[in-house]
């Protein structure tokens, strides 16, 4: 079971917009077996069909397609369960989410092609085989010193023109070998490397989308049902958030801050502690008994949309010792 504790009470007394930046960085850190499981997986599936030849925009949403499966089951659907508790969110909008979020954030991976020849350890291998069969083929002397040299030279050779019939008809069980075996590998590391940057960042804007839907789905009973309303706002929230660096994630939520104010959405401010009144009750609601004239402790602040409380924020009562 994944570990869940981090997410209890980390919105107590925070904005919603620290909520977003604290919960994001906490299922990447605490998560990270989660994450690198789900990006093996898309990872191995995705140079599969590249190796297959298959089109790069489809190996693009197969891979990307195991990536939202990856995310929207098992157990981190437990950790949505727990977010959407924690958060007083609705779930019915963790299904609109997992529909959009396919179009909403496409999978985008550099069509690198072949990075360059083999290795020099996989042409030594090649030349090696070659000579082999230049001994044993290119039978032009009773000794083995020319078939060594020359098939040296044209064993290698001929291992690289594997289009020649000649080849194919003689020799087409080792040409297949070094088909199979040597010349895929020039897909080298630095391939599944780059594959696997881009996945993580993939998953990392999802995580923030999964997150800001959630957080949106509050206090929005109003709008339940309007699909094309919600997403229209929850894109133009995120839209540029998509392929930002994780290093550079605090400064694009910052942006999403001006956006949501520039849109009429509001946290005030307010002191941790306060006395209750009878104007308190339009903003806050309280957990257990509070009278008049008692001192509250702010857990969670209220959100104002065009002057408007949406969602309340909540108060408890401070204990005398």
């Amino acid at each position: 079971m994944a570990e869940l504790d981090f997410l209890n009470g980390i919105c107590n007394g925070q904005g919603d917009i620290d909520c977003v930046k604290r919960i994001v960085q906490e299922i990447i850190g605490k998560q990270e077996i989660l994450v690198k499981s789900a990006v093996k997986k898309a990872t191995t599936e995705y140079l599969s069909l590249i190796e297959q030849k298959v089109e790069f925009e489809r190996a693009n949403a197969e891979a990307q397609e195991i990536l939202i499966k990856e995310i929207f089951s098992g157990e981190w659907l437990q950790i949505w369960d727990k977010l959407i508790m924690e958060l007083q969110g609705d779930k019915k909008y963790l299904v609109l989410i997992r529909q959009e979020i396919g179009p909403l954030l496409p999978l985008q991976v550099p069509h690198l092609g072949f990075l360059g020849l083999p290795s020099g350890l996989r042409m030594g291998i090649i030349a090696a085989a070659g000579t082999i069969i230049g001994m044993n083929f290119l039978k032009i002397s009773p000794t083995w010193e020319p078939g060594l040299f020359i098939g040296g030279t044209i064993g290698s050779f001929l291992f690289v023109l594997t289009s020649i019939k000649l080849l194919q008809v003689n020799i087409q069980p080792i040409r297949k070998i070094a088909q199979e075996i040597l010349i895929p590998h020039s897909y080298d590391g630095r391939r599944e490397y780059i594959v696997e940057t881009c996945f993580q960042t993939w998953i990392r804007n999802a995580l923030t989308i999964i997150v800001l839907g959630i957080l949106l789905s509050r206090g929005r009973e109003e709008v339940s049902g309007d699909k094309e309303k919600f997403f229209a706002k929850l894109i133009e929230k995120i839209l540029d958030l998509k392929e930002i660096p994780r290093n550079e994630l605090d400064v694009a939520v910052e942006q999403l801050v001006q956006t949501l104010e520039a849109q009429g959405f509001q946290i005030p401010e307010t002191d941790k502690t306060f006395i209750w009144t009878e104007d308190s009750a339009q903003k806050y609601e309280t957990y257990g008994v509070v009278n008049l004239g008692d001192k509250v402790i702010l857990k969670r602040k209220p959100i104002i949309h065009q002057g408007k409380v949406i969602r309340k924020g909540l108060v408890v009562k401070v204990r005398r010792k």
